[in-house]
């Protein structure tokens, strides 16, 4: 399994566990407030997940364009990029 595809599988299993909704059940492209029921608090609890388990701090005004799975996917890759770029 390439990193890619890991990286999504931990977020996914991250997610699944902060909003108590099987993996089966959560599409990359639902909606997570519409469609799985993410309040403002279940989505602080899924960031602060993210931060605890990767290290990355993510901008208020980048969480305003996180609608679904793959946003948060791509939001960590993006992250964890510039994290990276940081430290070298």
């Amino acid at each position: 399994m390439s990193n890619e595809g890991t990286l999504s599988k931990e977020i996914k299993t991250l997610v699944s566990k902060v909003i108590k909704i099987p993996e089966e059940k959560i599409d990359q492209s639902a909606n997570l407030f519409s469609d799985l029921g993410v309040d403002s608090l279940l989505g602080v609890e899924i960031f602060a997940a993210l931060d605890k388990k990767y290290g990355i701090d993510v901008p208020e005004d980048r969480l305003k364009d996180v609608n679904t799975l793959a946003d948060i996917i791509k939001l960590v890759e993006d992250q964890l990029v510039e994290k990276q770029q940081k430290q070298n």
